[in-house]
């Protein structure tokens, strides 16, 4: 820690946890941590951990998605080149103009969801995310857009976003308003479902480790609404994609992997365990 010069009182639940220390702190660096917890309340844990353990734990308080990337690495679901030309591809995006503008790009291959390919920048107008889609070298089933894609933009000659990508010659589904913790779990779901390319995809990855929920510091509990930060723009854009591949979409993928015409009710019956409806 640096040295802090002002007096502070250190309360006692502070001296307790500086005795567990690996190491002794001086008085300036007591005094500074107090102030900073003062300021960050639990969240000082994340930014000084005392220990790597402490790090790696408290990196996990409120996390979203804090189980399913493990899930994949464990189960050897991190797949470079993963892009196969021979089936179609999905894009769905997070809207952004001095925020991030998200695009992740995934297949539905044999029942998984193989998540491809990822992008992210800001300043930019919807031109220039339509060439960044028109630009890859996918052959497209859906683009999967946010309610507000419908909403005017200011100095566009009252268009919409919807009518700015139809001029570019994509056509964006426009999905459902649903409370994002609807759309949490239906991509939980899908993610119990899936591989990840770690190289295309490795902003992918990263988000999924640190989308986290809001602190409470009054409260000292993390809130239900996820923490607006760099990495929820991301987030976004893979809730849509989820939400977007629909359980029949992925039903069908199953179906035809199986050799059979649609996906009945025993497909339908073995696949529903792993995907939100």
């Amino acid at each position: 820690f640096p040295s802090h010069d002002i007096l502070v009182e250190i309360p006692q639940d502070l001296h307790d946890y500086f005795a567990t220390l690996p190491v002794e702190l001086n008085i300036q660096q007591k005094a500074f941590f107090a102030k900073k917890k003062e300021a960050l309340g639990e969240k000082v844990f994340q930014e000084y951990p005392g220990t790597p353990e402490e790090a790696f734990r408290t990196s996990k308080e409120g996390v979203i998605y804090k189980d399913e990337p493990n899930l994949i690495r464990r189960n050897n679901l991190l797949i470079p080149h993963l892009y196969n030309p021979q089936y179609p591809v999905y894009v769905a995006m997070d809207l952004g103009m001095n925020d991030l503008f998200t695009l992740v790009w995934t297949q539905v291959i044999a029942g998984k969801v193989h998540w491809i390919d990822y992008y992210e920048n800001n300043f930019k107008d919807i031109d220039y995310y339509a060439e960044v889609i028109k630009n890859k070298p996918y052959r497209y089933a859906d683009v999967f857009g946010p309610h507000d894609l419908k909403t005017t933009v200011l100095g566009s000659n009252n268009r919409s976003r919807v009518q700015m990508f139809n001029e570019q010659g994509i056509y964006p589904k426009v999905l459902k308003k649903t409370s994002i913790a609807e759309g949490i779990a239906s991509t939980r779901a899908v993610l119990k479902n899936s591989v990840i390319d770690p190289v295309k995809c490795e902003q992918v990855l990263e988000i999924l480790q640190k989308y986290s929920r809001e602190w409470d510091d009054k409260l000292g509990v993390f809130m239900a609404q996820p923490r607006h930060d760099k990495f929820s723009h991301g987030a976004d854009a893979i809730r849509y994609m989820s939400q977007g591949l629909s359980i029949y979409t992925i039903l069908e993928s199953i179906a035809e992997a199986e050799g059979v015409e649609r996906a009945d009710d025993t497909v339908i019956s073995n696949a529903v365990d792993g995907i939100a409806i």
